[in-house]
């Protein structure tokens, strides 16, 4: 049985219409903001008391992508959806352009309705008169980009063009195997490598913890289920995917963490909108496990899903990108560049 994760990577250009600079840590903060805001002006009606409460439930935009919250019985261990989407934006991290310069961010949505795809577009579309940050600088869309594994643009359309006149691709799949995996061949030990490219924060049993093994899987296994589950709607099988997620997490108890390059990093964002303070805090880095070659061959499937996902919390920030290989034995991968924050 496999269990079926579709998605849509997105990439949005925008030509900067003023000078606009991007703070180290704070990108992916003001781009969210500001897409939850100019999502509620377009989608939600005047009068709407609270996503809660709409009367449009499940069909308002800026609920299905910023508020969801779950209206059916939901299986154990289920219980509140995670936001269908993730920034990836940490490239522009301390980046300053003078107007007429042009950027790009990606997004990766878990809600594959195109009028998803199209609401974001709209939103985008609005900085253009409504502006980002605390300066409210405006930058004109220009394109709007759908991509595959390797990001090739493999459809595209140019705002105000509407989805219609250029139907989205289908989208991605992730399909993993939700019975136990079979044994993987072979004996012998192998290492893998995990960076961590943005800030990563893992919680274990309500307290911030290291990145162990069986911690990075469950949170791994349980983010790609819950995704799952809430936007994909598949037949879930609950006996099949406990079965796998012990299976998973046996593997990652048989890893030893044998080296950590890891730092900490923390930013405090304080909203021009609201006035309320954040403080987002994790690690970078990047650290080395061994352990048998069936454990690591079952496990690395789910990790290099993870990579589209995100792991950990506030991904939708941007937060947890990660990246899992098998390097030679004995070398610790390069340094990775370093991030923004």
């Amino acid at each position: 049985m496999i269990l079926r994760l579709p998605f849509y990577r997105l990439r949005f250009h925008f030509t900067a219409q003023q000078p606009v600079s991007f703070p180290p840590g704070e990108t992916a903060n003001s781009l969210r903001g500001a897409l939850g805001l100019l999502l509620r002006r377009l989608c939600c009606r005047p009068d709407c008391p609270s996503a809660a409460l709409c009367p449009l439930a499940g069909h308002c935009f800026y609920d299905r992508l910023f508020a969801p919250v779950a209206r059916l019985p939901q299986l154990r261990g289920f219980h509140s959806p995670p936001r269908p989407l993730v920034l990836r934006v940490s490239h522009l991290d301390g980046l300053t352009l003078p107007p007429g310069g042009a950027l790009w961010f990606d997004i990766h949505l878990f809600d594959c309705h195109p009028a998803a795809v199209h609401s974001l577009a709209q939103a985008f579309a609005a900085l253009a008169t409504e502006g980002l940050g605390p300066l409210r600088r405006r930058l004109l869309l220009t394109r709007c980009a759908v991509l595959d594994f390797q990001q090739n643009q493999t459809a595209g359309f140019s705002p105000p063009q509407d989805l219609s006149a250029s139907p989205l691709p289908p989208p991605l799949t992730l399909d993993l195997p939700l019975s136990a995996p079979p044994q993987a061949s072979g004996s012998q030990d192998l290492e893998l490598a995990i960076h961590f490219l943005t800030p990563t924060e893992l919680k274990a049993q309500g307290r911030l913890c290291p990145p162990e093994a069986p911690v990075v899987a469950a949170r791994a296994v349980d983010r790609i289920a819950a995704l799952t589950h809430f936007y994909a709607h598949p037949v879930w099988n609950w006996s099949d995917f406990i079965s796998a997620r012990r299976t998973l997490l046996n593997c990652a108890e048989r890893l030893q963490l044998i080296q950590a390059d890891l730092r900490p990093v923390a930013v405090n964002r304080r909203s021009s909108r609201t006035g309320q303070s954040y403080r987002l805090q994790g690690f970078v880095g990047q650290v080395r496990y061994r352990g048998p070659a069936s454990a690591i061959q079952t496990l690395l499937p789910w990790l290099t899903a993870a990579r589209f996902t995100g792991l950990g919390r506030h991904t939708v920030w941007g937060k947890g990108e990660i990246a899992a290989l098998l390097p030679p034995s004995g070398l610790l991968p390069a340094p990775l560049p370093q991030c923004g924050y």
